[in-house]
This record gives C-alpha cells, sequence and structure tokens, in this order.
C-alpha cells in the first residue's frame, strides 16, 4: 500500500513541476496570438501593397473609397521618368501633342484622344525630382503606365499591379482608389465602372493651374 502512495506522490510531483516550469513565453502566446498582416488590415482581411509602391499608411476605409499614402516612384512617375519635355517624343506619352506651356516652358499641356495631362519640369539642379505629373486625367486604354496598367483592366488584375495580396472579397467594396504621395501632394484618383478601370485622375493638391482644352 505504501508503495502505490509513493507513486502516486511521484506522479502528482511531475506533473506539478510540468506545469511550473512551462516557459511564460509560450503561456504569452496562447493568450496574445501573433498578428500574422504584413501591411495593414482592412474590414478585417489583411492587405499587402507591393514593396515598389513603399507604403506608408492608410489614410482612410471608408464608403466605396480606399486611399493609401505611398513614397514609391510610380506616384511621381506613372509613365516613367522624364527630366526634359525633350523626351516626350521617345516616351510612353509619344502619342500625346504638347497643347500649352507655361512658365518658360517649364509646365507643359499636352493631349492625347480623351486624356490629358500636365508635367512640371524643374530646372533646378538640387530638386529631388526632375518632373512629375500636376494634374490631368486619362481616359484611353492605349496609354501606357510603366507597371501595366491600363484603362478597362478588370479589377481583379488592377490589384495584382498594386499589391501583393488583396482578398477578392474586397474588389467589390470600392468604386475609388486613392494613391497620395508622401511629399508634393500628388494624388491618383482610380475610378472604376462595371468591375473594369474606367478612368484615371491625377490631382496636386497645391497647384491651381489647369490643362487647356
Amino acid at each position: 500500500m505504501k508503495i502505490i502512495n509513493y507513486i502516486l506522490i511521484f506522479c502528482f510531483c511531475v506533473i506539478f513541476i510540468s506545469a511550473c516550469s512551462e516557459s511564460p513565453k509560450k503561456r504569452q502566446s496562447k493568450v496574445n496570438p501573433v498578428d500574422s498582416c504584413k501591411s495593414i488590415k482592412i474590414d478585417n482581411f489583411c492587405v499587402e501593397p507591393k514593396l515598389n509602391l513603399d507604403f506608408n499608411t492608410l489614410i482612410k476605409s471608408s464608403d466605396d473609397t480606399l486611399s493609401l499614402a505611398v513614397c514609391g516612384d510610380y506616384v511621381y512617375h506613372p509613365f516613367g521618368q522624364l527630366t526634359a519635355s525633350s523626351e516626350l517624343a521617345t516616351s510612353r506619352l509619344k502619342n500625346f501633342k504638347v497643347i500649352s506651356s507655361r512658365g518658360n516652358a517649364e509646365l507643359f499641356g499636352i493631349k492625347h484622344n480623351s486624356s490629358m495631362l500636365q508635367l512640371y519640369f524643374t530646372n533646378d539642379s538640387e530638386s529631388v525630382k526632375s518632373s512629375y505629373i500636376r494634374g490631368g486625367e486619362i481616359y484611353d486604354s492605349d496609354v501606357n503606365f510603366i507597371n501595366g496598367m491600363k484603362i478597362g483592366m478588370k479589377v481583379s488584375d488592377f490589384y495584382d499591379v498594386l499589391f501583393v495580396d488583396f482578398p477578392p472579397k474586397l474588389y467589390n467594396n470600392y468604386s475609388v482608389i486613392v494613391l497620395e504621395s508622401c511629399v508634393n501632394g500628388i494624388r491618383h484618383i482610380y475610378n472604376f465602372r462595371e468591375n473594369k478601370l474606367f478612368s484615371v485622375k491625377f490631382e496636386c493638391l497645391d497647384c491651381n493651374q489647369n490643362i487647356e482644352r
């Protein structure tokens, strides 16, 4: 009988010591599971913008609009970097015609069919950006963006261009996607109709010049 009691006491001690020796880190992980979301959460779904966008922050996600702040070059040069207006003829904007120029030829208005853009070229040798989109709207499918973006593309293809991971359940939640630059206040506004990209509007928040029609 004593032997059985000793065995029971020994088993109890082993169980007690094992429970006490469980690491605090292990116990904590059971209470607070690690969030595996790499970037942001939208409506409880993980969303991860592509690395080259240099994602900065989620501005808002409400109604039918999703707005993100990004710092990558794409938001400044969606058609490629241009250092001078003379490069227009060999760029992705070669189908555009110059319709206006101002400020010692630093500000150009260009047009192609229904699409118009306003480009600003700086002459400052110390400037980080030598040119950027100042405003305009794109409606034509033959206008080539540097990342394969184009008018008329399906909403699923659009998200594949900008995001590593974007849940299909959110595809139809937004009819407007906004990308805003970290500096210079440049904004891309992507509008969708019938699950396709209908237009892209560019705004410069601190600019007041308009393109001549």
